[in-house]
């Protein structure tokens, strides 16, 4: 193995890269967190407008669970128009 200043950098960078690792797994979460939300309202929004444009059907609402904040106030945006 490595000694000495070979041993301090290595142990540093190593340390480093878990740091990194638990920030990377996190931003890793919230990405896909954000993406599976995006996906779910798009897939609803589609749908109610297929439902609206296509078959005629009036009054159709989106449903996305769990949404809060600016999530709900853009969903209840698109229920409106």
């Amino acid at each position: 193995g490595v000694q000495g200043t070979w041993a301090d950098l290595t142990r540093n960078v190593n340390q480093m890269a878990t740091n990194l690792t638990d920030q990377m797994l996190e931003l890793k979460t919230t990405v896909n967190q954000m993406v599976s939300r995006l996906s779910t309202l798009a897939n609803e929004v589609t749908r109610v407008s297929l439902e609206v444009g296509t078959e005629g059907k009036m009054g159709g609402q989106a449903c996305v669970p769990d949404v809060q904040g600016m999530w709900y106030a853009f969903t209840q945006l698109v229920m409106r128009h």
